[in-house]
């Protein structure tokens, strides 16, 4: 008995260990090509090690401007959130208070508009945005990222609410307060771990997204996922260039969430406390 539960411990943790190569090894081969020169980029077998260089870095910013796309998908990014969290919150905070017929099918409405994909309407709306003038602007961009992550952001924050007692909405209607007063000054500090965790996911979500920037952005507004594209050319892939730009990439989402899971944390600290 005692080595059957041996050996399904092992066999466990050999899973688990196979699960994080098979999960870090892209990411591995990605960062390390970022820091190769073209003949080691190109090696077979890849070289393992090597001398890092800063020259596929140097070639982004210089040659293609990757700045420029980084600004762009920040706009993008903190537009989308200043606009779809306000409206997320007050949409989730009668989700989870208000108990009726109508307030239970509103989840399942707005998973369905979760699982619809881009590609049913962002054909539509590149017809529309050209003929309105918000093709390739900042303004439309938003307006679409906002109606993609909002259902997101008020399923998480519905959750949130959920978990803050409604003892707390009772004492400051007692208190005085009113209903937008108890919602922003009681109840939204209480789901503080919600709120971060829904604007990360909003971030996530803008930041990462392809098809709907490919489609509806141009020259003006082109955001980091659209620009990798850039570095498949006529003499073929710049493998070192788009390992870097990739790298580039990532490396903002990585640390604001390194950032706000302390936040996280704190905040679920204060909900259990």
């Amino acid at each position: 008995m005692v080595y059957k539960e041996k050996l399904l411990k092992l066999v466990s943790w050999l899973l688990v260990i196979v699960m994080i190569v098979y999960c870090i090894l892209p990411l591995y081969i990605t960062v390390t090509t970022a820091f190769k020169n073209r003949i080691q980029a190109f090696s077979m077998p890849p070289q393992w090690f090597f001398v890092p260089t800063l020259e596929n870095f140097i070639s982004i910013f210089h040659e293609h401007d990757i700045a420029r796309y980084l600004m762009n998908s920040t706009i993008v990014v903190l537009g989308t959130i200043l606009v779809a969290m306000p409206i997320a919150v007050m949409a989730a905070y009668p989700l989870a208070r208000v108990r009726s017929r109508t307030m239970a099918i509103m989840p399942i409405i707005i998973v369905f508009a979760i699982i619809v994909p881009p590609i049913a309407y962002v054909i539509p709306l590149y017809d529309l945005f050209n003929r309105v003038g918000l093709f390739d602007t900042y303004i439309g961009l938003i307006l679409v990222y906002v109606a993609r992550t909002c259902p997101v952001a008020a399923l998480i924050m519905m959750s949130a609410f959920e978990g803050v007692p409604k003892e707390l909405d009772e004492a400051a209607f007692i208190d005085g307060c009113g209903r937008f007063s108890t919602l922003f000054r009681v109840v939204l500090p209480a789901a503080s771990s919600g709120f971060i965790s829904a604007t990360l996911m909003v971030a996530l979500i803008t930041w990462n997204d392809f098809m709907i920037a490919f489609i509806l952005s141009g020259p003006k507004t082109m955001t980091m996922p659209v620009s990798l594209s850039m570095f498949q050319t006529s003499e073929g892939i710049e493998w070192g260039n788009i390992a870097a730009a990739a790298t580039t990439a990532a490396l903002p989402m990585i640390i604001l969430c390194t950032i706000l899971f302390r936040y996280m944390e704190r905040g679920l600290i204060v909900v259990k406390g």
